[in-house]
């Protein structure tokens, strides 16, 4: 029997950026079951004092807060997030938390952000036409939390793609994703929410670790598997090839 495919994303991106502007003002208390996830995930890349760091879509900017300390002020961190309205909520947070000097936010497509070259400076003030684009290699370590399961199926590998691209050698790379390597019920009520009701329930399950697995330049360290309201979750490590010989 064929593997079952991923289910393909049934709606827009425009029409996720508009949802997620009118829900940024309370998104928090509508996502609290997913910061453990998120936190767990953080912990994994063992951030260092000086490393710089990206985050894939920053919602309202826990991870941020989190990995700006983590990396202290010789630090540099960068955030991107298509939502004006989680800009505005993050902004706050940081600096509310006195870190916003080590943080830049950009507004931008995350499968568009790599820089033909390693010459390449990334725009801190990206307009639309011109999104920020970074020199490969550019990032010690990559962050994203229930973001690759909104993105279509077909620009998956695109992404993962990225992710190596900007990952200097040895440099790690930390996923968390609702996963559909388990077809159990918790996957297939949530799949059958997304093709009824789309601008609501916008992401669905993907297969994250063979994407990464798959992806030139990467290599799978760690997948841990978990559960959140039923739903299977996978936090995948992955490391940029260094090059050497053993």
């Amino acid at each position: 029997m064929a593997e079952q495919e991923d289910m393909r994303v049934l709606t827009s991106k425009q029409d996720s950026i508009n949802n997620y502007n009118k829900l940024s003002g309370w998104y928090d208390m509508l996502t609290s079951s997913e910061k453990p996830f998120c936190d767990r995930a953080i912990q994994q890349l063992d951030l260092r004092a000086g490393e710089t760091v990206l985050e894939l879509g920053f919602g309202t900017g826990h991870g941020l807060e989190q990995i700006a300390r983590a990396v202290g002020d010789t630090g540099v961190v960068h955030g991107i997030d298509m939502s004006p309205g989680m800009h505005k909520v993050t902004a706050k947070r940081l600096e509310k938390a006195a870190i916003s000097h080590r943080v830049q936010l950009h507004s931008c497509d995350i499968l568009k952000i790599v820089g033909d070259n390693t010459t390449d400076q990334p725009d801190p003030e990206p307009s639309e036409e011109e999104p920020v684009r970074f020199p490969k290699g550019t990032f010690d370590a990559i962050f994203s939390c229930f973001v690759f399961d909104l993105i279509d199926t077909p620009e998956l590998p695109t992404l993962c793609q990225n992710v190596s691209d900007l990952l200097k050698p040895g440099g790690r790379a930390c996923i968390v994703s609702l996963s559909s390597e388990k077809n159990c019920v918790g996957k297939r009520v949530y799949e059958w929410f997304h093709k009824v009701m789309p601008k609501t329930v916008d992401c669905r399950p993907i297969k994250l670790s063979r994407l990464l697995g798959a992806t030139d330049g990467l290599e799978v360290k760690n997948t841990v598997h978990e559960s959140m309201w039923g739903i299977p979750v996978e936090t995948v490590l992955a490391t940029k090839y260094t090059g050497k010989t053993e």
